[in-house]
């Protein structure tokens, strides 16, 4: 009979409080912690576009040959 197991551990425990820490003492003011979410979102989004992926990591379905000869390529720069 196979056996199971299981390991716990503790490493980076001490950073994940003290985020944790110091989000408890700024819930009066959640702006810095939301923006930074945001920004995450942001970047996540945007290299999903730039390697024309989903959010699970699937390439996007390619373009019919007839689209693709009448799409504009637009190249989008990206400020910050």
């Amino acid at each position: 009979m196979a056996g199971a197991r299981i390991d716990i551990s503790t490493e980076g425990a001490t950073a994940v409080s003290d985020v944790l820490t110091q989000l408890v003492k700024n819930l009066d003011n959640l702006a810095p912690a939301l923006g930074n979410v945001g920004e995450h979102l942001m970047l996540t989004h945007r290299d999903h576009f730039d390697e024309q992926r989903s959010p699970d990591g699937e390439p996007w379905q390619a373009l019919s040959p007839d689209y693709a000869k009448s799409k504009k390529r637009t190249k989008i720069k990206y400020s910050g």
